[in-house]
């Protein structure tokens, strides 16, 4: 059974000028079933990829239910976050060491990629 579109609207109290707004509901339209009916077909005709995860919970079940995780620096990235020579004040570069050390404790699951992580901060920062 198919319906016909079906407009109402809603009250919007805090404008000035129009006090409607309207909204056109296409649930149980003709339309709409059409709509549903291509979603399945194209999500069952494409080919799932090989490493592909449902969820995150078949990632864990795969991994022994152990998730370790990791800080990711993009190929685009260059190290250099503030100059310690630069104008800024000092508090300045001293939080973004602290929040760059808490983040590495924050994201790093296991110690030996904690220990890596902070030794690559370590040459970062002594950089000139």
């Amino acid at each position: 059974m198919f319906f016909t579109l079906s407009l109402y609207c809603l009250l919007k109290a805090h404008k000035t000028g129009y006090h409607i707004r309207p909204i056109i509901s296409t649930i149980r339209t003709y339309q709409y079933q059409l709509a549903n009916y291509l979603v399945k077909a194209i999500r069952d005709a494409r080919p799932q990829a090989e490493s592909y995860i449902k969820d995150s919970c078949e990632l864990l079940l795969t991994n022994k239910k152990k998730l370790t995780t990791s800080l990711y620096h993009k190929p685009t990235h260059t190290g250099l976050y503030m100059l310690w020579n630069s104008s800024q004040n000092r508090r300045y570069k001293l939080g973004l060491i602290k929040t760059l050390i808490a983040r590495i404790y924050r994201i790093c699951s296991r110690t030996e990629m904690i220990t890596q992580q902070l030794n690559l901060l370590r040459v970062t920062c002594s950089k000139k």
